[in-house]
């Protein structure tokens, strides 16, 4: 008995070897034809391949001098290294870490990405398509600098973006970061007096994000029809900021559904709604009348809960209205 599970051991070390030789073996030869392939397609692919590691449990496949492109939509991007890695069970699930420093380039400029960690994972479908499986990152540290002078980072944050088994074209969403900086026009939108700290102490969603559909190789453009918006709360100095809700976008970008809202120091987040053009100021009156009534209900006057009504292209809170809604279109890079 003991002899006959030796053996059944012996094999089994054998066929996973065989198994990862093959397969390290298919990517040095599959490299080349697929850098040869993304030419032929209008797509500029440039690297040298180190080598490829990991045995028993992964594919780690090193990179140097790193160059991806697509001229027709101005896209590039450069780095000294890139290293991609995958399990030897899953190897549609590809997991890239990129360099602490590289540069990408596209139409509208070119950003300078400087990071002590970003890893971005990607999962491809089983099949001839390799249809979009899902993505996630994750940065620490990581700051995005544009030679037109537009800076943002985040100390950490970590992003997910999942199919939802049996619905289609509907994807899971999540957020979570900390330390996050806006850019200077973001700040000068929202917060034109300067009243809040340089940077969003944490911001977190948690949601489903329906799309016209799916994401796939062969893709024209998804756009959002649903979103179900499980959590969204923002703290950001004194003012926090939470919703919750489901809406409903039409083929044209406008919503319709309800959120609800809840507000810590709701005049501060009325006063920056205003500024930042969410809300007609000639609204701001009404509003700011209407909700300290609502506020007085509650236990905490500084707390408001309200709910946000989209219908028929308007916004309301409650019963008091409060402008246009905004039109959802996602605009792809041509």
């Amino acid at each position: 008995m003991v002899r006959r599970l030796i053996g059944w051991g012996l094999k089994a070390v054998l066929f996973w070897t065989i198994w990862w030789v093959v397969g390290a073996v298919g990517i040095h030869v599959a490299f080349p034809h697929l850098l040869r392939l993304s030419t032929e397609q209008g797509l500029r692919a440039e690297a040298d391949l180190i080598e490829v590691m990991g045995f028993p449990t992964r594919f780690d496949i090193a990179m140097k001098d790193v160059t991806l492109s697509d001229p027709r939509a101005g896209f590039l991007m450069r780095g000294a290294t890139l290293d991609v890695s995958a399990k030897a069970w899953n190897p549609l699930h590809l997991t890239a870490t990129w360099p602490q420093s590289q540069i990408v380039a596209t139409q509208g400029g070119r950003v300078s990405i400087r990071s002590d960690m970003l890893e971005t994972t990607v999962a491809m479908r089983p099949g001839t398509s390799f249809a979009f499986g899902g993505f996630q990152a994750r940065m620490r540290n990581a700051n995005f600098t544009s030679n037109r002078g537009l800076r943002t980072g985040a100390e950490a944050a970590e992003i997910s973006f999942w199919p939802i088994w049996l619905r289609e074209a509907q994807y899971d969403l999540t957020v979570d970061a900390t330390g996050v900086e806006p850019t200077r026009e973001v700040r000068l939108a929202i917060d034109r007096s300067r009243r809040l700290p340089q940077k969003v102490d944490a911001l977190r969603i948690d949601a489903t994000i329906g799309f016209d559909q799916p994401f796939d190789k062969d893709m024209s453009e998804p756009q959002i029809n649903l979103v179900e918006l499980r959590d969204l709360d923002i703290t950001w100095g004194q003012v926090g900021f939470a919703a919750s809700g489901t809406i409903q976008i039409d083929s044209l970008g406008f919503p319709s559904g309800t959120l609800a809202l809840t507000g810590r120091n709701w005049r501060e987040i009325l006063a920056l709604a205003v500024s930042a053009g969410a809300i007609p100021r000639e609204n701001e009156p009404l509003i700011e009348q209407s909700l300290a009534g609502l506020a007085r209900l509650s236990d905490e006057e500084d707390t408001l809960s309200v709910p946000l009504i989209f219908a028929d292209g308007q916004m309301l809170f409650g019963p008091i209205p409060a402008g246009p809604a905004p039109i959802i279109r996602l605009v792809y890079l041509q």
